[in-house]
């Protein structure tokens, strides 16, 4: 008798401590998650003091602590104090981040988060605040301040040690926006370049003085906003230069003008050289005047 009752107990215990992840209103003993999601088979697979809400589908709190979900086929990874709210909502990780109730809404992890609109994004990092729809917002900022998005459907970033952007292998091709910075370098070690050839300055001058140049505006933007410049095409078909005939790069743009000034300047220097020669044959011409003008004075008069 005492082995079967032994033998039952085991068998308890054993289905207790092996019941699958899958959660209901029915909490296990001494468990501190709850879900009161019953009906449509919300998981609860960890921690504690997590929470998901009645009458949620298929939503996820796979650990951590004094999570809550709130949001139908919504995530919640792990990490603590996390609010999901929405549908198709997810948080990764992290602490005290809050996603939704902008359906699609992600926070990747990091801290003080937020991703309230739907398809907003941060993936991580600190005190990010994606609020508008379609709005990706990374904030590197280390001692509190807020990083907001600035509209729908934008791309938001602080980085305030600077940034950098690698366009192939190594460290030499790409552009940098400095600490504090309010324009990108382009990365243009002379290590990082080949085939050198010499330029006829005066020649990109000329093409610079034919190119046509005139102000437009977008066809995406109104037509109040404008902007001054050749065409792709135009640049293109004058220089020869760049990876598109659609596009100026900026490397190319600034080395046509300056290209151009270098002309310029050689120009002038021509210009100046003609200009001294014409003064020291003007003032040889003067002697010469001044010495016939004193010889002419000098003959008797009536001659």
């Amino acid at each position: 008798m005492r082995t079967h009752t032994f033998v039952s107990i085991v068998a308890v215990l054993f289905a207790v401590f092996t019941l699958p992840t899958e959660v209901s209103a029915q909490a296990l003993p001494r468990s501190t998650n709850h879900s009161k999601s019953t009906k449509f088979r919300s998981v609860l697979s960890g921690g504690s003091g997590n929470l998901i809400m009645s009458n949620v589908r298929a939503s996820v709190i796979a650990g951590g602590a004094d999570n809550s979900n709130g949001g139908w086929y919504s995530v919640v990874g792990g990490g603590d104090t996390q609010r999901a709210s929405g549908e198709n909502v997810t948080i990764a990780g992290g602490g005290i981040n809050t996603a939704g109730p902008g359906r699609g809404a992600t926070v990747g992890g990091g801290l003080y988060n937020t991703a309230s609109a739907s398809l907003a994004t941060v993936p991580g990092g600190q005190f990010g605040q994606a609020i508008h729809a379609g709005s990706f917002v990374w904030s590197g900022d280390l001692l509190g301040e807020t990083t907001s998005s600035f509209g729908d459907q934008t791309f938001t970033v602080r980085c305030e040690g600077g940034a950098r952007f690698y366009s192939a292998t190594g460290t030499g091709t790409g552009v940098q926006l400095a600490s504090g910075g309010g324009a990108w370098t382009s990365l243009s070690d002379r290590n990082a370049k080949e085939n050198f050839d010499d330029v006829n300055a005066s020649e990109v001058l000329a093409k610079v003085a034919a190119m046509p140049i005139k102000t437009w505006n977008y066809k995406t933007q109104a037509d109040s906003i404008r902007h001054i410049g050749p065409t792709a095409q135009d640049f293109k078909s004058a220089f020869g230069v760049g990876e598109s005939e659609t596009g100026i790069t900026t490397v190319d743009a600034d080395g046509v003008a300056l290209a151009a000034i270098k002309g310029l300047v050689e120009e002038l220097k021509d210009r100046d050289k003609t200009i001294e020669e014409l003064k020291t044959k003007s003032a040889a011409f003067e002697s010469e005047l001044r010495t016939i003008r004193e010889q002419l004075s000098k003959l008797p008069p009536g001659n």
